[in-house]
């Protein structure tokens, strides 16, 4: 899998503003994990955080810093008959 979007042009996540930056690895499981299987419940990023083998305080900060840097947009859940995803919708 890429890193960055010029890699893969399908990926939900862009480039960070200024251009394309290699994301963290972190940064790239928690994007995967996140589309794939987001938790639906009280601390979903405490959930996530268990999952990556990291604090919850790191997955805060890493969906921060991707925010802040344009990377992701929002974080969100949508659904399609018969099946529900989440979505780290990259800026427009």
């Amino acid at each position: 899998m890429g890193t960055t979007w010029r890699e893969e042009p399908w990926c939900v996540y862009g480039p960070p503003k200024g251009g394309s930056r290699r994301l963290t690895d972190l940064a790239v499981r928690l994007l995967e994990l996140a589309q794939e299987d987001f938790p639906i419940e009280a601390r979903p990023f405490l959930r996530l955080a268990e999952r990556l083998g990291v604090t919850e305080a790191d997955v805060i900060q890493t969906f921060a810093d991707l925010q802040r840097e344009g990377a992701v947009r929002e974080l969100s859940r949508f659904s399609t008959p018969g099946s529900s995803a989440t979505s780290a919708r990259s800026p427009a």
